[in-house]
């Protein structure tokens, strides 16, 4: 499987050719890596020049593709070589597709080769996934390229931000099949999610918009009202607030994350103040906002715990789970929202229920699990979550957890396969299945990890795979 990046250098109008091809043995290739400087606005090509050994014979690369007998493809900008046929991994593959596309503009094209044996099956389907993500990241690169460089002269000759793609991701968003977008609300993301989610409730007509999840410690309860109520005017009837005890984002400021009784408070405070009702926070005035909605903006708890789930279920408009997917795991929660419901004497099936289902997708089912080792130890480090209780209780046995390394291969397929969709978009696809099949949800925020770089890849991967799955 061959994927081909050609860049037209404006310069001395030279042409570089890149041809990626799928890897082979390592004892098949000698790897010798060049920096190449160029010339006038280009600041670098990196080029890696890999030979077959002598042993091995014959050619590498696409067909009727020229090359000589030391297996490089040659153009020259004075004399300079600017190519050379490779054979790589996949994640090297993708360094020096970006690399060269920051040169200039790039066209691709692929074919398929069938494979003889296993391994080369293997890889040409790793490779075949690979080429998708390829071209939403060249896309995706493009895109931010351009909008760096239009210079709005409004804003002092300052290039615009990357805040402003919130619009075309959410406009993507929409047209991939989605009802609802949560954009991130984490200080050190150095981007404001009320101003992305403005942002993308002014490019969009249908999806409902929500930060996943503020907090009401990295701001008062009466500013999150405010902000709840204008993404509302925005956005009439497409806006929701998600509330959490925010301990990662106030661990970072020095302080800890809310408590229940804090975020009861919150909760309670935010609805009253978003239903037109006066709020008197401590020793000060009562608060009453000028401006409100009808319908007010819902309130949600997203909640891990068995107690925060018992407020969710108390005070919240609607529950956002986020206590891993097995069967039990979600039993167990819906018993605590009950608990809460009946302490607040309401029916606990008027509560909408929103399940937070993480996402670990990729080209292999090992890469996909070991990208989730991570937020598994995560989850198992805090004690009080509700995944770690079930799973001790269904007799799991958990050694302690401080770090990934902990976590053994044998139990990171189960582990896996409790918390969330990991494994190749055609296996997440199963597993979602599976989970709509036996707790009958009816309501899902994907929690999707991964850079950035492959938000496009990954919707394309969710229309055409994942939720035609449940549809």
């Amino acid at each position: 499987f061959f994927v081909r990046c050609q860049d037209v250098i404006a310069v001395d109008s030279a042409r570089l050719q890149l041809w990626l091809v799928a890897p082979a043995p390592a004892d098949a290739l000698l790897t010798a890596r060049r920096q190449l400087r160029s010339i006038q606005q280009l600041s670098f090509l990196l080029g890696i020049w890999q030979k077959k050994k002598k042993k091995r014979g014959g050619e590498v690369g696409p067909p009727n593709a020229s090359r000589d007998e030391g297996n490089v493809l040659m153009d020259s900008v004075r004399g300079v070589p600017l190519a050379f046929a490779t054979l790589f991994s996949v994640p090297v593959i993708e360094k020096l597709f970006l690399l060269a596309a920051s040169a200039s503009e790039c066209t691709v094209e692929a074919w398929g080769v069938d494979a003889p044996h296993a391994e080369g099956r293997k890889t040409g389907e790793k490779l075949r996934y690979a080429a998708r993500r390829l071209l939403a990241k060249l896309n995706n690169f493009r895109q931010q390229r351009d909008e760096r460089s239009e210079q709005d002269v409004n804003s002092g000759g300052r290039s615009k931000e990357d805040a402003l793609l919130a619009g075309d991701r959410a406009r993507a968003a929409e047209a991939a099949g989605f009802d609802a977008l949560g954009i991130r609300d984490h200080q050190a993301d150095g981007r404001d999610a009320f101003v992305r989610l403005t942002i993308a409730a002014l490019n969009t007509s249908r999806l409902t918009l929500y930060p996943a999840v503020s907090n009401p410690l990295t701001r008062h309860p009466s500013v999150l009202a405010s902000l709840a109520n204008t993404l509302q005017e925005v956005a009439p009837a497409r806006a929701k607030l998600v509330l959490g005890g925010g301990d990662a984002a106030a661990g970072e400021m020095g302080r800890r994350g809310a408590s229940l009784d804090e975020m009861r408070d919150a909760v309670l405070s935010i609805r009253r103040l978003l239903a037109g009702e006066g709020v008197r926070f401590g020793e000060g005035a009562e608060v009453k906002m000028l401006n409100t909605s009808s319908p007010p903006t819902p309130v949600a708890v997203n909640a891990s715990s068995p107690r925060m789930l018992e407020l969710a279920g108390e005070a919240a408009d609607e529950a956002v789970p986020m206590v891993g997917i097995h069967t039990a795991m979600v039993a167990r929660a819906r018993e605590h929202l009950a608990e809460g419901a009946k302490r607040a004497g309401r029916p606990a099936d008027t509560i909408p229920v929103t399940y937070m289902m993480p996402v670990c997708m990729s080209a292999t089912t090992e890469e996909a699990q070991a990208n989730a080792r991570g937020i598994i130890s995560m989850w198992l480090r805090r004690k009080q979550r509700l995944f770690g209780v079930v799973l001790r209780e269904m007799g799991m046995d958990i050694p302690p957890v401080q770090g990934p390394e902990d976590i053994s291969d044998a139990l990171l397929p189960d582990l896996c396969d409790a918390m969330g969709l990991v494994g190749t978009p055609e296996q997440c696809a199963e597993r979602l299945q599976r989970f709509v099949a036996e707790t009958g949800a009816e309501r899902l925020h994907f929690l999707v990890y991964g850079p950035t770089s492959e938000y496009q890849a990954t919707l394309r991967d969710f229309e055409r795979v994942i939720l035609p799955s449940i549809r």
